[in-house]
């Protein structure tokens, strides 16, 4: 398509449009409008339009999704260090917590942008603002609700999402029509987050079990 064409310069949109209340939400809506060309009305229009426990859609992918966003986090530490972190944040003293996470993003890479992203998408001052707002990402309490047919992708070179987390994600779906997992890697050249490296791979998968071939 020729807004994908490399050969031509590519001019970003800026700003950002207050479509919901919610910072991530709002975040992820912006990136249709400004990243893949969505028209901020239609993109408006529709958001308000969708129901929880949509009762209408029949299927579901769910594309590098997990079951608790706090878990994500925490998976990137040794198993000591994250039953620690969860303690502390129950504590009066969580606060400490902004210190040790700024050490931490001087020490490793990753861990850097694993939270300034994180703390840009949900407007977040601290690293501890963004711990707090992710807590109230998860499945657990309203996956039993989701009673469709899911089919869950992810990747097994994910640097974000722990493939381990897909057995937390499975034991809560427990009333789903039926659940479908497609794990892709690198010998399919989609190994990594949001299996970037072979999306037709990908989508042709999500075609595939869309049309019950």
């Amino acid at each position: 398509m020729e807004k994908y064409d490399s050969s031509k310069p590519v001019t970003f949109k800026t700003g950002t449009h207050k479509i919901v209340s919610d910072a991530n939400f709002n975040f992820q809506l912006n990136r249709v409008i400004f990243w893949d060309g969505g028209d901020e009305a239609e993109v408006c229009r529709e958001c308000t339009g969708i129901k929880t426990f949509e009762k209408r859609i029949n299927k579901v992918i769910a594309w590098s999704i997990f079951p608790d966003f706090f878990h994500v986090v925490l998976s990137d530490h040794p198993g000591n260090v994250a039953s620690f972190i969860e303690k502390i944040l129950s504590s009066p003293v969580r606060n400490i917590m902004n210190g040790f996470y700024k050490k931490m993003m001087k020490q490793d890479e990753l861990v850097r942008w694993n939270l300034l992203h994180g703390m840009y998408a949900y407007d977040a001052k601290t690293p501890m603002e963004y711990i707090a707002r992710i807590r109230k990402f998860t499945l657990h309490g309203i996956a039993d609700k989701i009673t469709q047919d899911v089919l869950v992708l992810g990747a097994r070179e994910d640097h974000f999402i722990n493939p381990r987390l897909f057995h937390e994600e499975f034991d809560l779906l427990t009333n789903v029509r039926s659940l479908t997992l497609r794990l892709f890697s690198e010998k399919d050249n989609a190994g990594g987050h949001c299996n970037v490296g072979n999306s037709k791979l990908v989508l042709d998968a999500m075609l595939s079990w869309l049309s019950g071939r």
